[in-house]
């Protein structure tokens, strides 16, 4: 499968949009989150609530900026004639702290491209997260994502 201008080669770059992560949404996503994994005990914590805070605390802002940035990029040019099946979310690092109000800008390159039908792929991308507008690294991630070309209508 192809892309306009061969997009899903190797080390092909695109970017999202920009993410604007406002405080009261990142602080009604940590709460839901916390309070569900408190109640259920998970979160590596153990029986230990306060453990379990703390873990979750620490990891709510990346996986809301990740998931708001992922949004991002189903708009972008390159992916947005497609089905997206996110496969795997991988090696999630946390370089800054996710601090709202913020605004993130999002850089992917196309480390693997496997077709698996002639309007389908597996692709696999580098994704770095970056605070604007000073452009300091916030976090970066590997994603992978099956993609199916959409009917035109």
């Amino acid at each position: 499968m192809t892309g306009p201008g061969n997009m899903w080669e190797v080390g092909a770059e695109f970017g999202a949009p920009e993410v604007e992560i406002e405080a009261g949404e990142l602080a009604a996503y940590r709460l839901a989150r916390m309070s569900a994994r408190l109640v259920q005990g998970l979160a590596g914590g153990g029986n230990n609530p306060e453990q379990v805070w703390h873990t979750l605390a620490a990891s709510c802002p990346i996986d809301f900026a990740i998931s708001r940035t992922l949004t991002a990029l189903g708009r972008t040019g390159p992916l947005r004639d497609y089905a997206i099946d996110v496969r795997a979310i991988r090696r999630i690092e946390a370089w800054a702290p996710v601090e709202a109000p913020c605004s993130l800008g999002a850089a992917a390159r196309v480390l693997a491209s496997t077709p698996i039908a002639e309007d389908a792929a597996v692709v696999r991308l580098a994704v770095v997260l970056t605070r604007n507008p000073d452009a300091a690294r916030v976090a970066g991630f590997e994603l992978e994502l099956r993609l199916v070309r959409r009917a035109a209508a």
